[in-house]
């Protein structure tokens, strides 16, 4: 009898359990059947951001709208959209900034923006002027009347040094700072009048002394205090989530110290954040963004690392290339991660490069690299570097060489190449000595 009340009992709850899986199915056949829905357009938000550079001699504004949902992105030109858009460019607005400390400013109480593109306004030659101290102010008035305003005191960056154990060396300077990335410190002092937070900034230069547009070979630090170390190891775990190192051995960089105004200080450490309800602190009236104050010094920095493979080191390459004498050192530092290949090196001495003799013209030329910084790999022991070179006399035309060769513990031969547009062309050989 036991055993029989149950297996009623289990018929009768598997038989509730059926009637409301029908039920669920029923609501979910239901859900599914969706609707369009038109959602209106959002609010009107405006969005501006301007920083008054006192060590430049134009200033911009930047005003712009958030997108409400009235235009389609597709039709848009994107070319006339500023970058990390989505926001539209608000034109035909009236901007004007003021130095409010300085009535008797020669460049007029009142410093009219032109515009000089879509939503983007540039202010007049080193106007208006900016003392460390100054309070200026923003004023946008946009076409549909609304009145946007700020206010920013204007920074000041007395000096700046940066210490290693090879160099010390103030910001500004025309010499380069050398350090090892793998056992020294960078020790930072800036001395600022007026001033809230320091960022400091490195890029890597390209071949040309450029800027390096992979975002792989940028990184940012911000310091509320005028002085800080910063090892030669660190590791931007924040714009390079896999780890990398911000210094490779091998490589130039432009290193940038920024003195900020409070504004500013705000504007990079606060954002919406849905998780913890922390917003973002906005001191603009009429619109959101930031007007903030800014001056910057620079500095390049040549970053050397210990020896840690027998492959790198510095090599003494000399010649003759195309009947030009060439007496040069290369030396190679490897990437430091697991399994890598990649290579970074300074090339410094007496090297080849092609230029213009005449009109039409083209010669070898004798050319002075300037310990750029070039990339390569070590494959076993097959080395391949490419140099990326000016075109003498030519602009901005870039010719492309490569050295190649396979290495040996003393000295070993390397192929140098012109990459043409017509395929690869030898162009001699040098021995490569270790020093």
């Amino acid at each position: 009898m036991i055993g029989r009340r149950t297996t009623d009992h289990g018929r009768r709850r598997s038989g509730r359990h059926l009637a409301k899986s029908v039920v669920m199915s029923t609501i979910s056949l239901t859900a599914c059947e969706l609707e369009e829905v038109a959602i209106p357009a959002g609010e009107e938000v405006f969005i501006v951001h301007a920083i008054m550079r006192p060590d430049h001699q134009r200033q911009f504004v930047l005003v712009e709208n958030s997108w409400r949902g009235e235009v389609d992105p597709a039709e848009l030109d994107r070319f006339d959209l500023p970058p990390n858009s989505p926001q539209l460019p608000v034109v035909g607005a009236v901007v004007t900034v003021s130095n409010v400390d300085f009535p008797s400013d020669p460049c007029g109480s009142a410093v009219v923006f032109n515009e000089n593109a879509a939503g983007l306004y540039q202010g007049p030659g080193n106007c208006p002027t900016m003392r460390p101290g100054d309070r200026l102010e923003l004023k946008v008035i946009v076409p549909n009347g609304d009145v946007i305003r700020g206010t920013t005191e204007v920074v000041g960056l007395d000096s700046a040094w940066v210490r290693g154990a090879l160099d010390t060396l103030p910001f500004g300077s025309l010499d380069s700072l050398m350090f090892n990335r793998d056992s020294d410190t960078l020790q930072f002092a800036v001395y600022s009048s007026h001033g809230r937070l320091v960022e400091l900034q490195f890029n890597r230069l390209d071949y040309f002394g450029d800027l390096s547009t992979s975002g792989f070979d940028r990184s940012s630090f911000l310091a509320d205090t005028s002085d800080f170390v910063l090892p030669g190891t660190t590791i931007d775990v924040l714009e390079r989530g896999e780890g990398n190192a911000v210094f490779r051995a091998g490589r130039r960089y432009m290193m940038t110290v920024a003195m900020t105004d409070a504004n500013y200080f705000d504007f990079v450490r606060s954002q919406n954040n849905g998780l913890t309800g922390r917003g973002f602190i906005n001191h603009l009236e009429g619109a959101i963004g930031v007007f903030g104050s800014l001056v910057a010094l620079p500095l390049i920095v040549d970053a050397i690392g210990e020896a840690d493979d027998p492959r790198e080191g510095t090599y003494r390459m000399a010649g003759t290339i195309q009947g030009i004498d060439v007496d040069a050192t290369l030396s190679i530092y490897q990437r430091h991660q697991a399994d890598s290949v990649e290579v970074s090196g300074f090339l410094r001495g007496a090297w080849v490069t092609l230029g213009e003799v005449a009109e039409g013209a083209e010669a070898f030329l004798p050319w002075d690299p300037r310990g750029l910084s070039h990339d390569g790999s070590y494959v076993g022991s097959a080395l391949n570097i490419t140099l990326e070179q000016p075109f003498l006399a030519g602009g901005d035309v870039r010719v492309t060489f490569l050295v190649s060769g396979f290495w040996a513990p003393d000295s070993f031969q390397v192929t140098v190449a012109d990459d043409a547009l017509f395929g690869v062309r030898d162009l001699g050989t040098l021995w490569a000595v270790k020093q």
